[in-house]
């Protein structure tokens, strides 16, 4: 696939923040229509090392794609785990072994003969829109403690919007780790020109949902004023705020594309494929969507601090209820939120009090116990057994102690024998 696009455009807001912890590559105004690596990055740490490690990444990334990559060629897994590991060493060299070490989320794009190739570490996201049909394809999934307490049903996707642990991811990029974080890594060849790929921290969405993200991007407005908008639209934000927009102008398919990997629209890591789990029947029987289930439990959680520091919290295991009789289905009291083509989910999870509601009533329906249909039984059996008795007394009484009516008379007594007198 050959691509041509629009200049990209850069947002790098500090917000009320007295620092800059965001990075973006290229950097803004420096990026052209020749580009094809895009990256942003958002540290943590503190004062001289949440941007340390989103710019370290940013750069170490984007220098070894440009020595070991073409735009003429494919991108391999294989190429970018080796840039991230590249990223990783050198982020180990910038490491001072401070106790509160720094930290940064990823997200990364290329565009390549084979198509695009997307990842993400962390709760930074990448969009990849329709312009044309004014649809969103792909959303990356958060890897957040909200995110996925959302997605197990704990929490409604409101709740998930405006927790207060919202800012608690559970993967990113980390000095000095032996195991080092993965990346969710999105492959796809549908590309078509005037489509958008939407790069941001989690700062640009502060008070922005997906729907009028893609209501932005898809405006008959130039690319300029998008990017002005944008930044009008996220004045007030409290956190730093970045953002990348590539426009593609022009792309040309190729025979070739058919044997490059496409999951774009069937990966898990698309959080567009994500449902909760549900808690209740659903009010219609055949909305029966299947769970996504989680690649691993949360682990241990890191919380940006916004006082500059990084704090290391461990998420509360979501709990589950003890197995009772089946509760007859509650009836929902509202039908759920419909999502647009534009949101990134399609249903919000029945609140956990409704299910303790449901559960409640569980014993009012109950079927009888085993105890109880037991003696049951055994008072049927003795009422049995004590007729029986009676009709074999009765039928032994009427056979036995009674005259019968039937029985033959007694022979007459035999004649006395007179003597002849003659004789």
């Amino acid at each position: 696939m050959k691509f041509r696009i629009h200049k990209p455009q850069a947002i790098w807001e500090i917000g009320q923040r007295e620092n800059q912890e965001d990075y973006i590559y290229p950097q803004k105004e420096r990026a052209s229509e020749k580009d094809r690596v895009f990256v942003l990055c958002d540290g943590m740490g503190g004062h001289s090392h949440g941007e340390v490690a989103s710019k370290t990444i940013c750069e170490a990334i984007a220098s070894y794609l440009h020595s070991h990559a073409s735009a003429d060629q494919p991108l391999s897994d294989a190429t970018f785990q080796a840039a991230l590991d590249y990223a990783y060493k050198e982020l180990d060299q910038k490491d001072d072994g401070a106790f509160r070490r720094m930290g940064t989320t990823l997200t990364f794009l290329c565009l390549h003969r084979g198509g695009a190739t997307m990842a993400h570490i962390g709760d930074s996201r990448i969009y990849h829109i329709r312009g044309s049909k004014k649809r969103l394809l792909y959303q990356s999934r958060d890897h957040s403690l909200v995110f996925d307490l959302y997605q197990s049903g704990e929490i409604s996707y409101e709740q998930m919007r405006t927790s207060p642990q919202k800012n608690v991811i559970n993967r990113a990029m980390l000095p000095g780790e032996e195991n080092r974080v993965k990346a969710d890594i999105v492959h796809t060849t549908d590309i078509q020109p005037g489509d958008y790929f939407y790069l941001c921290s989690d700062g640009m969405l502060e008070q922005m949902e997906n729907a009028e993200l893609v209501r932005l991007l898809c405006d008959e407005m130039s690319d300029e004023e998008k990017a002005q908008m944008l930044i009008s639209e996220t004045t007030g934000n409290r956190d730093n705020h970045s953002a990348i927009i590539v426009h593609v102008a022009q792309a040309e398919p190729e025979s070739a594309d058919e044997q490059q990997p496409n999951d774009e629209g069937t990966t898990r890591y698309n959080a567009l494929n994500i449902h909760p789990k549900r808690t209740a029947a659903p009010a219609d029987p055949t909305d029966c969507d299947d769970d996504v289930s989680l690649a691993e439990p949360p682990k241990a959680a890191f919380a940006p601090q916004r006082d500059g520091m990084t704090q290391m919290a461990q998420p509360k295991p979501a709990k589950r209820p003890a197995a009772e009789p089946a509760p007859k289905p509650a009836q929902p009291a509202a039908a759920p939120r419909q999502a647009t083509d534009e949101e990134d989910v399609t249903v919000v999870a029945q609140p956990k009090a409704a299910q303790q509601a449901t559960a409640a009533k569980a014993p009012e329906s109950a079927p009888a116990t085993a105890p109880e249909a037991g003696k049951k039984s055994t008072i049927w059996w003795i009422l049995l057994l004590v007729l029986a008795l009676l009709a074999a007394l009765a039928f032994g009484y009427f056979h036995f102690f009674q005259p019968s009516d039937t029985q033959a008379p007694a022979e007459p007594a035999a004649a006395a024998v007179v003597p002849n007198a003659e004789n």
